[in-house]
């Protein structure tokens, strides 16, 4: 998985600059992914593309922040920046973005000053709160900046670092208070800079390493994980089979190994080609059609686990594009890291059989979140 530190593609960079180009004119307020996609369009780039190519941490942490288990925004949706998104838009000093994020950035460590202030009782835990517009003032007069208090209260209630006891009071967040009683700020208590806060927030939000197999898998273990998954989605659903096998040489390619990049490669278009042959409406894309699917079963709250192994699986296009298109090499790059393959170089055995069960995981994990509907 890239790190929060590693510099976003050009295509993201040109998006997220995008969207502060909109909060900019918009006086402080993210604009909406309409227009959004309608700059990014005249620019001659795919917004959707561009933002389901987007990596994610862990709770779901990712450059632009998007609603729960939500793909992509409605035409009047704002289309609101983390602060790691913030960071990467490069933008003056004067910008209201970069402002925000030094007004966030001074946050940490004063509330922090605050916490060491604090005079704790022996027997007893004492409370803490900061009064929002009060807090935001200390930093505009300290900082110089001209951040508003609804503008600090969405970037730190939007934040793994801060959203713990950040809440509003009033509407629009111009009343909101800061429970500091229990608040872990300990981690950001040195931060100065956006490098220095992103290093921090790594150790929350990272994904940790693929761990190593101990033993390779059976040769028939891919295409016994998507009979698994057909057999447990029909019992659950009613529906058909899952999948539609576009030729028998397909299934029985993902249990031969692979001696060279030759070999990896069929492989991997082998994968490709079962992967797109799941049996929905080919409007969307299959995999987009199955967290669709997904969530009308599960429902948009419980999908979490199920969505986030459907992803896995589209990182697999982003590989077989990279082998077959030059210009596909950037979102290849981002796939092998996020499926944990950079770690092998060119031995291809090793990556075939590591892909191999970094897919039967994925496949695993949406059977058993469907098992409990095929009672």
């Amino acid at each position: 998985m890239p790190s929060l530190l590693d510099r976003p593609s050009e295509p993201t960079l040109r998006f997220l600059r995008t969207v502060a180009t909109g909060y900019e004119a918009a006086h402080g307020r993210w604009p909406c992914w309409q227009w959004v996609s309608q700059q990014l369009w005249d620019q001659h780039l795919d917004a959707e593309e561009i933002l389901l190519g987007m990596p994610t941490w862990q709770y779901n942490y990712r450059p632009v922040r998007l609603g729960h288990g939500r793909q992509i925004p409605k035409i009047n949706d704002p289309v609101p920046l983390s602060v790691h998104g913030m960071i990467n838009t490069v933008g003056p000093a004067a910008h209201p973005i970069q402002q925000l994020i030094r007004a966030f950035l001074a946050a940490l460590p004063g509330a922090f000053l605050a916490q060491q202030d604090m005079k704790a009782q022996p027997t007893k835990a004492v409370e803490l709160k900061l009064d929002g517009q009060e807090l935001t003032q200390a930093i505009n007069s300290q900082q110089g900046t001209s951040v508003r208090s609804e503008q600090l209260f969405d970037a730190l209630h939007a934040e793994p670092a801060t959203w713990h006891g950040v809440y509003q009071r009033g509407q629009e967040g111009r009343e909101w208070t800061w429970d500091l009683t229990d608040a872990r700020l300990a981690p950001y208590a040195a931060v100065r800079s956006p490098e220095d806060y992103l290093a921090a927030l790594e150790h929350l939000v990272a994904i940790p390493q693929w761990p190593a197999h101990p033993a390779p898998l059976p040769p028939m273990a891919l295409p016994d994980a998507f009979d698994h998954l057909d057999l447990a989605w029909r019992l659950a659903t009613g529906d058909k089979h899952l999948f539609r096998v576009p030729r028998a040489a397909v299934p029985a390619k993902l249990t031969q190994p692979a001696a060279s990049v030759e070999d990896f490669e069929s492989r991997c278009s082998a994968l490709a080609d079962l992967l797109k042959s799941f049996n929905f409406p080919t409007q969307g894309g299959s995999l987009n059609n199955m967290k669709t699917r997904l969530s009308e079963l599960l429902g948009q709250d419980a999908a979490g686990r199920a969505h986030a192994a459907v992803d896995t699986l589209r990182w697999v296009f982003a590989v077989r594009a990279g082998q077959q298109h030059h210009g596909a090499d950037a979102d290849a790059e981002r796939a092998k890291t996020a499926l944990g393959l950079t770690q092998y170089g060119s031995d291809w055995a090793a990556a075939w059989d590591h892909l191999r069960a970094v897919v039967v995981q994925a496949l695993t994990t949406i059977r058993e979140e469907i098992s409990p509907l095929t009672d």
